[in-house]
């Protein structure tokens, strides 16, 4: 035994030392920890294989490491402490010295990390296939002559008898069992144990780890799909990640995102992980692991160092990386991992995250940034069957509108080739109405514009506070591209709600006889009025709906509550008859037009305001000159009737023009006369000489003679 081990027993056996001791012994909260640091060194020893036996009096571990216990010279640890050759031995019996100095990559240090063991026993013993010794006074081996039963070739052997002073084996066994029952991913981020076994009782537990895929990706990405097998002695859990991981000087750092036995992303809310799981917690629903600086309890980050900063940020990267490799491994597999789920996985909230200068705890808003934009500059929003670019994303205010509409039709009505749905399983509205503000705008982030009802069908906003950008809508183009059973689907849809049905009337979503789109309405100065017809003997002239939709009972149904029937009188004066007057080279047969405008003024007198005014302004009546045997046409406003006076007085004006109301009173009968007369009044037809009005100008006054002056005009 050296010297200096016999003198620091002694020192630290003194009352005013003890407080020290503890300090080292004691840095957990987990009086079970010292687990951890168990198999940390075991896997530091390059061990495959762990495990636990716990009895009601003692515990025993052991690992099959490739690396066994070393001892150097007590009289050069400064120097081999500084040079990275430090014995094990040397190590685990001194305060401060660690052999892993030179393997930056190790978990911790080896010489603290035992000493929690201390909370359990008062002489821990060890049994390796070069040394078995019994550490007593904290720091003091003895060696031991008898190797321990059991024990397998080229086996490390610890036994950890409860006879501490301040702890009963029963307050140990039961802290010890708890532990073992419910480590946390052991062997998640640990380099080469891939079982860990524990016996307590009769109950025989199980912690596995096993590959199911390993892919070497860019930037030196390594990704693995791994099984995490978890048995208390019940049942058998497994757990499947999918776990990418990055160097940083020899460190390595990683992300994991869980998924089921589909292959689909879970949410997990497990805290930072520096090896074994810290006490941090990170508002992530994935796992993050990376060699942190600790706190002196292992169960904290500590925050001001660069070092831990950078840390964040490399996993932050990580993380958006990853989500696009995941894309990329569902898309090869043709299973789905990156789908609508991903809200529940992704941060949306930014104001979860404690600020990164803060300097109360580490920032893990890092991931949130990055993450994010991603989402905003790579092809990674899930649609139906594949990824669309957030400039290409379209998403629905209800979800049902994805299952009428497919992304090609959306293309169309947006006018982008390039449109998809997004987020197909999830609407907007649904959203909005459940109050979740925080998905609501992270997803208006990252989307083109949401489309609702009116938007598609009109291209219009319905609101001026919307994202909503402007596009197509339904054109005639658009349904003219359609196939028959679609427009079943869409009328029928459209027939489910008075409002779609309403809307629909002025849009192009009907074809005619000549396969043409055409709204079942137009709208003009005058109100809105039927445009298409039913096919039949008396819709001759008329556009009428294809014979071929009316074959469907539901297009039935919607055709009939959208007011599409045969045509009336209205119809034909609007729809056949005045669109005649304005055609070129047009003969329209004006008597038989006079008769029908006579007989709508006599029957719908609620409506001879705009319908006179429509007719003011076609030249229909029959008109003369005096001494001219030929017929014009005109303009009411332009006649005057063909009375005895009036002829006489335009007698030095031949060209004035007369309506030819003889021939008027022969084609509508004697008996309607007066109702006759009233009508081509109504029209302009005068019964006395128009005297005009005219302001003349300050010259003309000056002009003539024959005007009083001077204040004439």
């Amino acid at each position: 035994m050296s010297p200096c081990i016999t003198t620091a027993a002694r020192t630290f056996e003194k009352p005013s030392m003890r407080k020290t001791w503890r300090s080292i012994v004691e840095k957990y909260s987990d009086q079970a920890h010292f687990i951890y640091e168990l198999i940390q060194n075991a896997d530091d020893a390059e061990a495959t294989s762990a495990r636990f036996t716990l009895e009601p009096g003692r515990l025993i571990f052991a690992h099959n490491g490739n690396r066994h216990f070393s001892i150097s010279n007590p009289e050069t640890e400064d120097i081999d402490f500084n040079e990275g050759r430090l014995g094990d031995i040397n190590a685990i019996t001194g305060i401060s010295f660690s052999n892993k100095t030179s393997q930056e990559n190790k978990i911790g240090k080896f010489g603290v990390g035992f000493k929690a063991v201390f909370q359990h026993t008062a002489s821990p013993l060890i049994y390796d296939t070069n040394f078995r010794f019994r550490i007593d006074k904290y720091i003091v081996p003895s060696e031991l002559d008898e190797d321990f039963p059991g024990r397998k070739p080229e086996e490390t052997l610890f036994v950890l008898p409860f006879n501490h002073e301040d702890r009963t084996a029963e307050q140990s066994y039961a802290d010890i069992e708890k532990k073992l029952k419910d480590l946390k991913y052991p062997l998640l981020f640990l380099t080469n144990l891939t079982d860990i076994t524990f016996e307590i009782g009769d109950l025989i537990g199980l912690y596995g780890k096993s590959t199911l895929e390993k892919h070497i990706l860019d930037n030196g990405t390594v990704a693995e799909k791994l099984c995490l097998m978890r048995n208390d002695g019940n049942e058998i859990i497994s757990e499947y990640i999918w776990l990418f991981s990055r160097y940083f000087y020899g460190l390595k750092y990683s992300v994991g995102f869980f998924v089921d036995e589909e292959g689909s992303l879970i949410p997990v809310n497990e805290p930072a992980f520096c090896y074994f799981p810290t006490k941090e917690t990170t508002g992530l629903k994935f796992i993050v692991h990376a060699p942190f600086l600790l706190t002196d309890s292992r169960e904290g980050i500590r925050t001001g160092f660069a070092h831990n900063n950078q840390l964040i940020s490399l996993l932050a990267k990580l993380a958006g990386a990853a989500l696009l490799h995941l894309r990329d491994f569902g898309l090869s597999s043709s299973k789905r991992i990156v789908a609508d789920n991903i809200l529940s996985i992704i941060p949306m909230d930014e104001n979860s995250f404690c600020k990164i200068d803060d300097t109360s705890r580490i920032s893990f808003l890092p991931f949130y940034h990055e993450i994010k934009n991603v989402f905003l500059t790579q092809k990674i929003l899930p649609t139906r069957n594949g990824y669309a670019s957030a400039k290409n994303a379209y998403w629905a205010y209800h979800s049902y509108l994805t299952e009428l509409f497919d992304d090609e039709q959306l293309a169309d009505i947006t006018g982008n080739p390039n449109a998809k749905w997004v987020f197909v399983s999830l609407g907007r509205d649904g959203v909005q109405k459940s109050g979740n503000r925080v998905w609501l705008s992270y997803l208006d982030a990252i989307t083109n514009t949401a489309l609702d009802v009116d938007h598609l069908l009109s291209g219009r906003y319905t609101d001026f506070y919307s994202r909503k950008k402007d596009i197509q809508g339904i054109t005639a183009a658009f349904i003219e591209k359609q196939n028959v059973e679609w427009l079943h689907r869409f009328y029928k849809w459209l027939n489910e709600s008075e409002q779609r049905t309403e809307k629909a009337k002025l849009i192009p979503i009907f074809l005619d006889q000549c396969s043409k789109a055409t709204a079942a309405y137009q709208s003009d100065d005058t109100g809105v009025h039927l445009k298409l017809f039913l096919p039949g003997p008396e819709s001759a002239g008329y556009r009428t709906v294809r014979e071929d939709l009316l074959q469907n009972q539901e297009t039935q149904k919607f055709i009939k509550r959208i007011g599409i029937s045969y045509p009336s009188l209205r119809d034909q004066i609007y729809n056949v008859i005045i669109p005649q007057y304005g055609k070129e080279n047009a003969t329209p047969d004006t008597d038989a037009h006079f008769k029908v405008f006579f007989k709508y003024y006599q029957q719908f007198p609620e409506d001879v305001e705009s319908f006179l005014e429509e007719l003011k302004n076609l030249d229909f009546l029959t008109c003369f000159m005096k001494n001219d045997e030929t017929h014009y046409l005109g303009r009411g406003e332009e006649l005057y009737f063909p009375n005895p006076d009036l002829l006489d007085y335009f007698e030095a004006k031949p060209t004035t023009l007369f309506i030819a109301y003889d021939k008027y009173k022969s084609l509508i009968g004697t008996k309607n006369e007066k109702m006759l007369k009233s009508f081509l009044i109504e029209l302009g037809v005068s019964e006395t000489v128009r005297v005009y009005d005219r302001e003349i100008t300050r010259m003309e006054v000056y002009s003539r003679k024959d005007i009083p002056m001077p204040y004439s005009t």
